[in-house]
């Protein structure tokens, strides 16, 4: 990973309460300087309503929200939307009909009350990094789906705000124009040097854009951290079947170029082989499904399995319809391994003993 959230310096921090006929929202949580902080939960379970909060929606809120120093809330003293310099991406990206790709993006501008930032100043970059440029012309009515959450990604961001907050911005879109607006998302996630707050219930958005995530049940915070520990930790509500997948981080070391294939060393030393030619040095997210990797007692010496590497029982995660989900310490990676009961059985997969892991695939995401 290009950046180490933990290592950085806030932005700032949020303490909120509110409630409502029906719903109770409880969350406290500090926002990160930069990278993407992912905010994750079934439908219902308070996601928008936080975001709303933070953006200064929802009038009845209460609590603390301290950005830079500046307080937006205190109590029930609250910063008007307008005053909080952020830029919010809805869901279906709220473009002006009436006005074309280029008006809606000089609305931005005017927006921005000559606060400066590299994004007016570098306008045209930001339109390339979009692939917006084509598009100006246009209207509303003339783009599809992902070129209107593209042209209001970039309608936001020449406000030149603080923050940068996007609602579900996939969820109007089917899954090809999701594929296809993906690339750009992970683009800003690189090169944003201010915090990206991400709203979604894909699992797969959460792994390929955030750094940090939050994760939200019926109106709580019921966990938040690093991606991977979120993920791996026993005290997540994610480190689940259902789930079941870990991430880790780490650098191109090696090429094979007959092959097409890639040596990525992770941060902890352990070298997985993956698809494809990358720049030696490449910072690499390594994303691992649970249900890719098997586990032998032995290590295989004559084996299609590229990725075979030594750990360590640490504990049962959960069981659930004749499946079993292990954490597996690999000299300080953790990932897990979704096996069946009678596999668990038959090997006596008991916690401390020393296994083999078996990665079948790995995905990649370069930072």
């Amino acid at each position: 990973m290009s950046r180490d959230m933990t290592s950085e310096a806030g932005l700032g921090h949020c303490s909120l309460h509110l409630e409502r006929e029906g719903f109770l929202l409880e969350a406290a949580f500090d926002l990160p300087q930069k990278g993407a902080l992912g905010i994750f939960g079934h439908s219902g379970s308070g996601k928008t309503t936080l975001l709303r909060c933070i953006a200064g929606l929802e009038k009845a809120v209460q609590g603390r929200i301290e950005v830079n120093d500046n307080i937006w809330l205190d109590g029930r003293q609250s910063l008007p939307p307008q005053q909080r310099a952020i830029g919010y991406v809805f869901q279906e990206g709220r473009l002006f009909p009436h006005l074309t790709v280029n008006d809606n993006l000089h609305y931005g501008v005017k927006r921005s009350r000559q606060r400066a930032c590299s994004h007016n100043d570098n306008k045209d970059k930001l339109l390339a990094l979009l692939n917006i440029s084509p598009l100006l012309q246009r209207y509303p009515h003339q783009l599809s789906g992902g070129e209107k959450q593209r042209v209001a990604i970039a309608r936001a961001l020449l406000t030149c705000p603080q923050m940068l907050l996007l609602d579900e911005p996939l969820a109007s879109l089917d899954e090809s124009r999701k594929q296809e607006i993906l690339p750009y998302l992970e683009r800003l996630h690189e090169t944003l040097n201010i915090p990206m707050l991400y709203v979604s219930h894909s699992m797969d958005e959460m792994l390929r854009l955030c750094d940090r995530m939050l994760v939200m049940e019926n109106g709580r915070l019921v966990s938040q951290g690093d991606l991977h520990e979120v993920l791996v930790s026993p005290q997540s509500p994610l480190a689940k079947v259902e789930h079941a997948v870990a991430v880790l981080e780490g650098s191109v070391s090696k090429q094979e170029k007959p092959f097409a294939i890639t040596t990525v060393h992770t941060t902890h030393g352990n070298a997985f082989q993956v698809p494809g030619l990358m720049p030696i040095g490449k910072h690499v997210r390594l994303i691992v499904f649970a249900s890719d990797v098997s586990l032998a007692k032995q290590r295989a010496e004559q084996s299609s399995i590229l990725n075979i590497i030594p750990g360590r029982v640490t504990g049962i995660l959960d069981k659930k319809d004749g499946r079993v989900l292990l954490q597996i310490n690999c000299n300080g990676d953790i990932l897990l391994s979704l096996i069946s009961q009678k596999s668990y059985e038959r090997l006596h997969l008991e916690s401390g003993p020393e296994v083999f892991i078996q990665v079948k695939a790995v995905v990649t995401k370069k930072q």
